[in-house]
């Protein structure tokens, strides 16, 4: 196994999942956003019968 390789493909990987993260992170804040946004909306209107 080549040792450089071997690291360079560990960093390409770790810094993938990284972004990836990132965008995860992005959709959850959207998300809670979302929900927030139809609770105050249910409150409000009282469309939803939960």
């Amino acid at each position: 196994m080549n040792l450089s390789g071997f690291t360079i493909e560990v960093l390409l990987r770790v810094n993938l999942s990284f972004e990836e993260m990132i965008e995860i992170d992005n959709y959850a804040k959207i998300i809670k956003n979302l929900i927030i946004f139809l609770m105050v909306y249910e409150s409000v209107h009282g469309i939803f019968d939960i």
